[in-house]
């Protein structure tokens, strides 16, 4: 995004019983962290300060990593479990070098995040 350029906002996450996968604790967290992804577009979209949207994104990314991990934990004999966890894999590395510039670009790498995410 250039200087002056404004961004668009993001719509809202909303969870729907059509995204369960019949496993609670991982319904659980996949509804927990559509919570935090909303409160981080909202943290974009607002422009908030570089603290409040720093703190708010490690949050989601903390989240995230715990939320990946159970999955791995629960799903190890589902079919497709080593292509999620290069999905998984992939989204990390995505993200981390993101976060190499986040000091310099708070809002650009918070918005980027946001893109990997939704």
């Amino acid at each position: 995004m250039n200087k002056g350029e404004e961004m668009k906002p993001i719509e809202l996450m909303h969870w729907h019983e059509s995204f369960s996968v019949g496993v609670r604790i991982v319904d659980e967290q996949h509804k927990q962290l559509f919570n935090l992804i909303n409160e981080l577009i909202v943290a974009v979209d607002s422009n908030q300060q570089d603290e409040m949207l720093e703190r708010t994104l490690h949050a989601v990314l903390a989240y995230t990593e715990i939320h990946f991990r159970t999955e791995e934990e629960i799903f190890q004999i589902h079919p497709q479990y080593t292509a999620h966890c290069t999905i998984h894999k992939q989204f990390t590395e995505e993200v981390n070098s993101l976060l190499a510039n986040f000091a310099e670009h708070k809002m650009d790498t918070a918005a980027k995040c946001l893109g990997i995410l939704t």
